[in-house]
């Protein structure tokens, strides 16, 4: 997540930007990681990047919402820590942010016990 010293806002940060319906679905795009698909820069895809990133041409096929949203989108993922970019030349590669998935259950671990009370 952004801070370690701040868990609380960036749990904050982190659930405010996946309570967005598209940006839940592009996230859990992002998290299933890279398909090859015809209609993707796949073939030009530079060696360099990380196989499961997801190049945002493959995102864009898989929602149903214009470029400009998408990128606003994954903007506020990037802030909240969420995803990472890898920029290479006009294409764009998005991977979940290291730690995340792990944060988020341990968030989860932490809140059940005290539910159960």
């Amino acid at each position: 997540m952004r801070k370690k010293n701040a868990d609380r806002l960036d749990y904050a940060l982190a659930f405010k930007a996946l309570s967005n319906e598209n940006r839940l679905k592009v996230f859990q795009i992002i998290r299933k990681g890279h398909v090859h698909s015809a209609d993707c820069c796949y073939p030009n895809r530079p060696d360099d990047t990380p196989e499961e990133s997801v190049c945002v041409c493959e995102i864009l096929e898989k929602v149903d919402i214009s470029a400009p949203t998408l990128s606003h989108h994954l903007k506020e993922l990037r802030y909240a820590g969420l995803v990472d970019v890898l920029n290479r030349g006009q294409w764009s590669y998005y991977t979940v942010s290291r730690g995340v998935l792990e944060n988020l259950a341990d968030f989860f671990a932490e809140v059940e016990p005290a539910v159960k009370r």
